[in-house]
C-alpha cells in the first residue's frame, strides 16, 4: 500500500462473489473452520506435491497464514523432496521463495529457522549441479536457465549469508568458463561475477574478449553479449576495456555477418534506457 511506514504493509479490498457459496461448500470437506480447512488442504497438497518450487511456495503461504499444525508436515515434505531431487532447475526455482521466508521471517512473525537448513541444502545441491545443467541448452532452455540463475542470485543477495556466497561464486565461475555452453548463460554469469566484484575487471574484460573473438560464432557471441548486458548497458560506458572488446568485435564483422547478427545485437541492447543508448551512440 502507498504511504506505508513499515516494511510489510498490505491494503485489502474484499468483495463477495455468488460462486463463493459453492466454493465454500466444496471446501467444507477439509474442515468446519477456515483454519482447520486450510490446514487440511495444505497438508494434502504437500503430500501430493512432486515439484520443489510448488512446495517452497506452499511453505511460504503456510508460514504467512500461521497454520501451526500444517507447518511441520509441509516443511518435512519439502525436506524429503529436497533430499532426493537432482533437478537443478527445480532447485534454483525453489530458492527465491525460501529466501523470502528467511529474510522477512521476523517482520511476518514467522519462524524462519524452520526453512534455514532446507535452504542451505538447496543452495549446496544447486551449486554442485549448476555447471552440468548449463552444458547443453538450446535457445529456449538457455533463456529459462538465465532467468533461474538471475532470480536465485537476487535471492541469495537478499539474505547475504557468506556460506552461500562461498559456494555460489565458484559455481558462477564454472558456468562463465564452460566451453561449448550457450552464450546467454555464460554471459549472464560473467556479468553477475562482475557486479559482485568477485573477479577483477581485467578478468571480465578477458572473458568478453574471448567470447567476442574473431573465431567465435557471431550468433553465439551476440548471445553472450545479450546475457552480459541483461541488467544494464551502463557498464560499457564506464569501462574502457569492455568497450574496446565490443568495438573490436563489431568492427571486424563483415557486412553480411553484421546483417545476420544485427537482430541479436538489437535484442542485447533492448533493455538499455534512452540515456544509455544516447551515451553509447555518442561514444
Amino acid at each position: 500500500g502507498r504511504g506505508a511506514k513499515g516494511s510489510f504493509h498490505e491494503v485489502w479490498r474484499l468483495q463477495w462473489q455468488p460462486e463463493f457459496a459453492v466454493s465454500l461448500i466444496e471446501a467444507s470437506r477439509f474442515g468446519g473452520t477456515v483454519e482447520a480447512a486450510s490446514t487440511a488442504k495444505a497438508i494434502e497438497t504437500a503430500r501430493a506435491a512432486t515439484a520443489l518450487p510448488e512446495l517452497s511456495a506452499l511453505v511460504d503461504r503456510v508460514l504467512l497464514a500461521s497454520l501451526p499444525d500444517a507447518i511441520p508436515v509441509v516443511t518435512r515434505s519439502l525436506e524429503d523432496l529436497t533430499a532426493v531431487s537432482a533437478d537443478v532447475s527445480q532447485l534454483l526455482e525453489s530458492i527465491p521463495a525460501l529466501a523470502n521466508i528467511f529474510r522477512y521471517g521476523n517482520v511476518r512473525k514467522t519462524d524462519a529457522s524452520l526453512v534455514g537448513h532446507v535452504l542451505d541444502s538447496l543452495v549446496v545441491r544447486a551449486c554442485v549441479g549448476l555447471a552440468g545443467a548449463c552444458g547443453s541448452l538450446d535457445d529456449g532452455a538457455a533463456s529459462l536457465m538465465h532467468g533461474r540463475i538471475t532470480n536465485a542470485h537476487k535471492a541469495l543477495q537478499l539474505i547475504s549469508k557468506e556460506e552461500h556466497r562461498t559456494l555460489w561464486v565458484p559455481a558462477l565461475i564454472r558456468v562463465a568458463s564452460l566451453q561449448g555452453a550457450h552464450g546467454l548463460v555464460c554471459g549472464a554469469s560473467a556479468r553477475l561475477l562482475f557486479d559482485e566484484a568477485a573477479e577483477a575487471p581485467e578478468d571480465t574484460a578477458a572473458r568478453m574478449s574471448r567470447a567476442l573473438s574473431r573465431g567465435a560464432e557471431p550468433a553465439e557471441a551476440a548471445a553472450w553479449l545479450e546475457g552480459f548486458l541483461f541488467a544494464s548497458a551502463t557498464v560499457l560506458i564506464h569501462d574502457d576495456r569492455l568497450w574496446a572488446s565490443l568495438d573490436s568485435w563489431m568492427s571486424a564483422l563483415s557486412d553480411e555477418t553484421f546483417t545476420q547478427v544485427l537482430p541479436f545485437i538489437r535484442r542485447a541492447l533492448s533493455t538499455a534506457t534512452l540515456t544509455e543508448r544516447r551515451e553509447l551512440g555518442g561514444r
